[in-house]
């Protein structure tokens, strides 16, 4: 009986520490992504995950501690296919083009840049 029990646990308990080992990066991620300022799409896109991931928690919790029927579990399961797009999206943004400012592109593209000319377009 209990080696039966075994795997079903097991599996339940590696859910768990990937599920919280993955909540903690994607806070880490949304708040590095604020802070160092990225474009507005990857920051809500990294918030977006964030907040489903959150949810995704909240119901897993609740659907453990409610004992809710099977047709409310598969709440958690629309959630979890909704986090994992978010995720997508995000890595899709963050690998895609970078976005420059206005001021960026005059400067990159300006005649008087030299090869001294620093990142920010400031000659030395």
């Amino acid at each position: 009986m209990i080696a039966e029990r075994g795997a079903p646990l097991a599996i339940q308990v590696w859910h768990r520490i990937v599920a919280f080992l993955l909540f903690g990066h994607i806070v880490g991620l949304s708040l590095g992504v604020s802070k160092r300022a990225e474009p507005r799409p990857i920051r809500a896109a990294a918030w977006t995950a964030l907040t489903i991931v959150t949810v995704q928690v909240i119901v897993a919790a609740a659907m453990v501690e409610m004992q809710l029927p099977a047709i409310l579990r598969s709440i958690h399961q629309a959630f979890g296919t909704a986090l994992w797009i978010s995720v997508v999206a995000l890595a899709a943004l963050a690998t895609g083009q970078r976005y420059m400012t206005d001021m960026e592109r005059i400067v990159f593209e300006s005649p008087s840049r030299g090869q001294f000319a620093t990142p920010e377009g400031v000659s030395t």
